[in-house]
């Protein structure tokens, strides 16, 4: 829906010319303020309470919690790479797909309430300014919890983890949404060009492998892609990360179960093996004990629905391996962070190859 601004003294829709540009102002809640205020208002809602949710150095589109009642995000403008027009197209669609998941798992995804476009005709702006206003979801997102959560509660999150990514694998895509990253083709036009660019990512922009791996990668990617999408395609949220899920931590039972999911603007038909290969690294780090409770709540899932699960094949180390390699962003090492695959097991930057790196991280006895 497009809407004229309500306030004259609206200051002019921001457009920045490149991402250091919005990580300047990404984290003043008050530069953000007229714009959340105006989409509240268009949408009926008096914001009385406005809250920011910090995301980060690398955050794009803003988040802010309206009176503990709703969620307005924004998608911003970087004339660079004009991402969040993107998002905003995929998290829209992707609400239409969500529509079709099962009850238990619609509990655990926030409603879309509204979503819109302020218009803008004033100079020195990109003219208008997409927004999404979602319910509140309840709980905490895990990454603020899980380094106070004893063993037993991270393998109760992981089985519960197990069983709710086997259900959204399952959510069918509606026959009458049509969208380009809803197809077999798109999915094999994305990896391919990862795998193309797969040089540059880990040698010159993240510097985040060894040079005797690097020189491995042609050698260990498949050289036939298509050959290689050979498992069933279906609904993956493609960035399931810690910040992205929401938890329930109940200390008297020792168990946590998982509230909310979030963030559905990557979400794509795709490679069941691609949300694994993510979900074992951004949210377990590693963990192969809860790389195996995820398995079990997945296997349960699927067995019943008197199918086995699919990542009981012969070659899984493989697959997760490749398609964590596919990965757009940086998993093996954030040297300002950090993080990733090399800072949790230093030992593997001196792994022989890449099979030795896949048997200690995807590999269960």
């Amino acid at each position: 829906v497009m809407r004229c601004l309500k306030s004259p003294a609206l200051p002019p829709l921001p457009l920045f010319h490149t991402k250091q540009d919005l990580a300047t102002n990404f984290h003043h809640a008050g530069f953000w303020r007229p714009f959340v205020e105006e989409a509240c208002w268009r949408e009926g809602i008096e914001p009385e309470k406005i809250e920011d949710v910090p995301a980060g150095d690398e955050g794009t589109n803003p988040v802010f919690i309206i009176n503990k009642k709703v969620v307005v995000k924004l998608y911003t403008h970087i004339s660079e790479d004009d991402n969040g027009e993107e998002v905003y197209q995929r998290e829209t669609i992707s609400g239409r797909v969500l529509s079709q998941a099962p009850p238990d798992i619609a509990k655990l995804i926030p409603d879309l309430r509204h979503n819109g476009t302020l218009v803008d005709e004033r100079p020195n702006g990109p003219g208008f300014l997409h927004y999404a206003i979602s319910d509140f979801l309840t709980g905490v997102p895990s990454s603020k919890v899980w380094d106070h959560m004893s063993q037993s509660q991270k393998e109760s999150y992981a089985t519960d983890l197990g069983r709710i990514i086997y259900k959204i694998h399952q959510i069918p895509i509606p026959e009458d949404v049509d969208a380009g990253f809803l197809t077999a083709e798109h999915w094999l036009t994305f990896i391919q060009a990862e795998k193309e660019r797969a040089h540059h990512k880990f040698a010159k922009k993240y510097q985040s492998l060894p040079e005797h791996l690097i020189s491995q990668l042609d050698s260990y990617l498949p050289s036939d892609l298509s050959s290689f999408v050979s498992e069933k395609l279906c609904w993956i949220h493609s960035d399931l990360h810690r910040a992205h899920t929401f938890v329930d931590v109940d200390n008297e039972a020792d168990t946590a179960k998982i509230t909310g999911i979030i963030d559905w603007g990557d979400a794509l038909l795709g490679s069941p093996f691609f949300d694994l290969a993510v979900i074992h690294i951004d949210q377990f780090f590693g963990d192969k004990k809860l790389l195996k409770k995820f398995l079990e709540g997945y296997a349960a899932a699927s067995e019943s629905d008197g199918r086995p699960s699919i990542f009981n094949c012969e070659d899984f180390t493989y697959r997760c391996m490749t398609n964590l390699l596919l990965f757009p962003y940086n998993q093996f090492l954030n040297k300002k962070k950090q993080t990733g695959i090399f800072c949790e097991f230093p030992h593997l930057w001196h792994a022989e190859n890449f099979e030795t790196i896949a048997k200690s991280l995807f590999e269960l006895d």
